[in-house]
């Protein structure tokens, strides 16, 4: 999806992006088109995208990429080796130790990885 987003963003506007995604999700990820359709359309994944957005905020998170390593927030893009020398340092004590969340939010609002709008999974890759 990513890819073809890129690929595709000199042609998408806001009147044509909905549709677009639509016919790109059919193509290619085996997924019930009437449930997509009544997420897309009544925007029931966005309380869990607005959550997912607020955390990060909280957090510091101004951009992509950012990720976070035993509690450090890192910023821009790391390639494979910077990545490894980053965990293995954290793996051998750097960092800090507990958990980065703050108070309240554990279980709450952070990255879920679901794949649904309101917590069942909606599709496969046909890949």
């Amino acid at each position: 999806m990513h890819d073809f987003l890129f690929q595709s963003q000199s042609q998408l506007t806001a009147a044509n992006l909905k549709d677009t995604v639509a016919r790109f999700v059919a193509a290619n990820i085996a997924i019930d088109q009437e449930q997509y359709r009544l997420c897309v359309d009544n925007n029931l994944a966005m309380g869990l995208v607005r959550k997912d957005a607020d955390l990060g905020q909280k957090l510091g998170v101004k951009g992509t990429p950012s990720i976070f390593i035993n509690g450090v927030f890192y910023s821009g893009a790391k390639d494979a080796s910077q990545l490894r020398s980053l965990v293995e340092e954290a793996m051998n004590g750097g960092g800090r130790s507990v958990p980065f969340l703050p108070v309240g939010t554990q279980g709450k609002g952070q990255p879920s990885g679901r794949n649904s709008c309101g917590g069942e999974p909606l599709a496969q890759s046909k890949r």
